[in-house]
């Protein structure tokens, strides 16, 4: 028997690497005021307005792997912003919340250390009658976790639930998050809108 798998409806989870000096980004984030967030021992920078300004080789990158996601791999022929980037700190015990970001059409963290994890969690749920499979895969997932290292962006639909599962390093880790949202006319004649 011949199979294609035609994996339709993917979600666009994309990771890019960069080569950046990491040790200088730490530098920058490591004298930021933190302020705690969803989770336990898990804070983000006050300042979500000015840090990539602070950052330009970082903001170039981000660019760069955004105008990929949205205008190569998407097809959306769109001009976009960075809206907000902030900086990360988890402490060893560390964990952030499930959660997802509202007001932006794409998402992304850039990764300062090796070993990294992400949890994404599917977009909608078919539970196949509370079946357990007896091997799980990218067809019956509910979530997947997304390894990441040094040096790479990972960037994904806004509408996707996410979380940072506890953390067992002795250094803070840190990582910085970041949310796009497209600029210009968008939608059709009678659904449009100017961002």
């Amino acid at each position: 028997m011949n199979v294609e798998d035609l994996n339709l409806f993917a979600e666009p989870i994309l990771k890019y690497k960069f080569n950046l000096n990491c040790d200088e980004i730490l530098d920058v984030l490591k004298n930021l005021t933190y302020v705690p967030i969803e989770g336990k021992y898990c804070f983000r920078s006050s300042d979500c307005d000015s840090l990539l300004d602070q950052l330009p080789n970082l903001k170039k990158s981000l660019i760069q792997a955004c105008d990929d996601w949205l205008n190569d791999k998407m097809k959306l022929n769109v001009k976009f912003e960075i809206i907000e980037a902030w900086a990360t700190k988890t402490k060893t015990g560390g964990y952030s919340s499930i959660h997802r970001h509202s007001h932006c059409i794409l998402s992304g963290v850039f990764y300062l250390k090796d070993n990294n994890q992400i949890k994404i969690h599917k977009p909608y749920v078919s539970d196949f009658w509370n079946m357990k499979p007896t091997e799980y895969n990218k067809h019956n997932s509910l979530s997947y976790y997304v390894q990441s290292n040094k040096n790479e962006i990972i960037l994904f639909p806004n509408y996707l639930f996410h979380e940072i599962n506890k953390y067992h390093g002795k250094e803070d880790r840190y990582s910085i998050a970041f949310n796009v949202l497209p600029r210009g006319d968008l939608g059709s004649p009678t659904g449009k809108i100017t961002l």
